[in-house]
């Protein structure tokens, strides 16, 4: 026999010797696990039928060798059967179709089945992005592909608001000081310019005076700042009474 454990999906070559010329072989198999006298296993049974030696149904598993000489009448050439843990094999020899052979302990021979590998996939799809496949193997040797699963949607998120004086020339590169703006008159304008955490975010913002929110409510960013389209802008906000300024800025991505 070439294999001493056999695992699901794998095949199994029996071969025997006889000290005589013989021109038939056949193998019965036996369940090892059942065994309660400890030297009469039971066989192992397959298919339909009613042989006393199967009490709940099926016909003893008989093993041909496909090269014997006699008919072979009532012979298989394959089975199959509920799997076991520990399996026996027994040899028996004829010659010219006579008596069989009498089981002799130099012509037994055991297996065992392999316990079924369960898979394990690695890497966890949890740890890929939606929207992007991930090549899983197994520890069983499988391959699969299987969509990412974690959500990796960045949300955007205001960074700062700043304010910037206008000069003859436009607006100041700098932003305002606090000593600059409490420094404000009514007519005096001013750039308000809200950061976000990613690119070609929408901005707003809306005003509040003395705690009161100015009408309308929110102004709607007019450009960006610059090339990375960080920061977008409103010009020209112009204070227009006296009292506590706030500016509060959002951003969207839609």
């Amino acid at each position: 026999m070439n294999k001493p454990i056999l695992n699901v999906g794998e095949t199994l070559t029996v071969s025997s010797k006889s000290n005589t010329p013989v021109n038939g072989f056949f193998y019965a198999v036996y369940n090892a696990d059942n065994n309660p006298t400890g030297n009469s296993p039971t066989v192992v049974c397959t298919g339909t039928g009613t042989n006393a030696q199967c009490p709940n149904g099926g016909t003893p598993m008989i093993l041909s060798d496909p090269n014997n000489k006699t008919d072979g009448t009532g012979l298989r050439t394959s089975g199959s059967a509920k799997q076991v843990t520990n399996i026996q094999i027994n040899a028996y020899f004829s010659l010219n179709g006579g008596q069989w052979s009498y089981p002799e302990a130099k012509c037994v021979t055991f297996t065992k089945m392999g316990a079924a590998c369960v898979p394990t996939w690695t890497p966890d799809p949890a740890l890929t992005c939606t929207g992007t496949d991930v090549t899983q193997t197994s520890n069983c040797g499988g391959t699969r592909v299987v969509p990412g699963t974690k959500s990796c949607a960045e949300v955007g998120v205001c960074t700062e608001v700043a304010l910037y004086a206008k000069t003859a020339t436009g607006y100041s590169t700098t932003p305002m000081t606090v000593a600059q703006r409490n420094a404000l008159h009514i007519g005096d304008k001013i750039r308000i310019a809200i950061t976000g955490s990613k690119a070609n975010l929408k901005a707003r913002f809306r005003v509040f005076i003395d705690d009161a929110v100015e009408t309308p409510e929110w102004k709607m960013g007019q450009a960006y700042s610059a090339a990375n389209h960080l920061t977008m802008y409103f010009s020209d906000y112009e204070i227009t009474k006296a009292g506590n300024y706030k500016f509060e800025g959002q951003v969207s991505s839609k």
